[in-house]
């Protein structure tokens, strides 16, 4: 009779760490894929980073050579431009300028033409918006 109970405690007990181990496997799958489309996003941000820096070393340097512009100015324009917040941080904050895309409720600036998100087009409002 002790053996009998003693089959239906195990019993219960290996249900119990088999659902236990089901539900942490399904959990591990899930932070995988997290991870993996954060893997992913750092990939993309970091390959727009890449972009932003060729461009802008693209258009200081064709304004050296178009309008003769010195090194000493181009950190002028950026210490005033880094002061459009009112900070000298380093940074400039255009939470003022961001606006929620109309396809996908994110925030984007208000001078994208499409957002950089989900590719909507005309989420910023314009004075031809008829909507």
């Amino acid at each position: 009779m002790i053996d009998f109970i003693w089959n239906l405690f195990q019993d219960s007990d290996i249900q119990r760490l088999r659902a236990e181990a089901e539900r942490r496997e399904q959990l591990s799958s899930s932070l995988q894929a997290q991870a993996g489309s954060t893997e992913a996003r750092l990939l993309e941000l970091e390959r727009r980073h890449e972009q932003l820096k060729l461009v802008t070393l693209s258009l200081w340097r064709l304004l050296k050579d178009k309008v003769d512009l010195s090194d000493a100015e181009l950190e002028k324009y950026v210490a005033s431009t880094d002061l459009l917040d009112g900070l000298a941080d380093g940074a400039v904050d255009l939470s003022k300028e961001l606006i929620k895309c109309r396809q996908c409720d994110r925030l984007h600036l208000n001078t994208a033409v499409v957002c950089p998100f989900c590719g909507a087009r005309g989420s910023s409002p314009n004075a031809f918006d008829t909507t």
